[in-house]
């Protein structure tokens, strides 16, 4: 787990009790760090990542968990941490991130390469410079580094959430720079590079840290093939392949998704949500 402050990254086991904030006087709880800790502190990436706040992770062909996120009061832009859980080792990148902040990050192509999506931001090292759009950053586990970038909407300071729709095929949504609350759908080759279509939806896809947290940008593919997300409050499922759309129904809170069998779950309320038998057989 990671997130905020400083880009901790944290093991949970959840067969043994949770024991942060459970002591008592007299027998107080074990330090983060002590392994009898249970979630316990395993590293604070900033030291290599210069982020505050993690916002995406995703696992590496490697083995490594990877964790992309934003820099807060003390820099601007983003960057790329990873934990090793078989040597217990740290590491990361910020440099290609100086005038961007990283906000979704997925693992792609078998989980070979890693794609970050990102927010253009004024550049504090290079001469307070704003890119005029925000990139797609493809980084490489073999090498461990960024291999090349994308840049799939013209003037779109957001290149929103991603997810791998089909093999080396990425879905993006984002707002329309050109329309007022409007948005956009894309995809991108990962191969290649190629940005092979943009199509244009009424509804604003622009990212915001509430709306993010609670699930509201959510991208998942489900056991159907297609991927679930939200327009507002209405839950659809758009085609891989055709990138049509499909009305599903109305939440009262969209929320993060999980699927089991035709049934799926929804958080972000106090109680877990269920619909059952929601998903099309195929």
């Amino acid at each position: 787990m990671s997130g905020y402050p400083s880009s901790p990254v944290f093991v949970y086991d959840p067969t043994r009790p949770w024991t942060v904030g459970y002591g008592m006087p007299g027998n107080p709880a074990p330090h983060e760090t002590d392994p009898a800790s249970n979630p316990r502190l395993l590293v604070r990436l900033n030291q290599f990542t210069r982020t505050h706040k993690m916002y995406g992770a995703a696992v590496g062909a490697d083995g490594k968990v990877y964790f992309g996120g934003a820099c807060m009061r003390n820099a601007n832009g983003g960057g790329i941490g990873w934990w090793d859980p078989a040597t217990e080792q740290a590491g990361g990148i910020w440099e290609p991130f100086t005038a961007y902040e990283i906000h979704w990050l997925i693992a792609a192509d078998g989980g070979k390469r890693l794609l970050a999506s990102t927010r253009a931001v004024r550049n504090d090292i290079r001469d307070n410079w704003i890119p005029e759009q925000a990139k797609l950053f493809v980084f490489d586990v073999a090498e461990g580094r960024i291999v090349s970038d994308i840049e799939p909407v013209r003037r779109a300071m957001r290149t929103g959430g991603i997810v791998e729709a089909m093999p080396g095929k990425i879905l993006g949504a984002t707002a329309d720079p050109e329309t007022q609350g409007g948005g956009l759908l894309y995809g991108v080759d990962l191969a290649s590079g190629a940005v092979e279509f943009v199509k244009r939806v009424p509804y604003d896809f622009g990212f915001d840290t509430g709306r993010n947290t609670y699930g509201t940008n959510e991208y998942r593919k489900g056991p159907d093939g297609w991927i679930w997300t939200y327009i507002g409050k209405t839950l659809v499922r758009i085609h891989p392949a055709t990138v049509r759309i499909e009305v599903l129904g109305v939440v009262d809170q969209p929320g993060r998704i999980a699927f089991a069998g035709d049934d799926i779950y929804l958080a972000s309320t106090e109680h877990l949500r269920r619909i059952a038998e929601i998903v099309p057989r195929q």
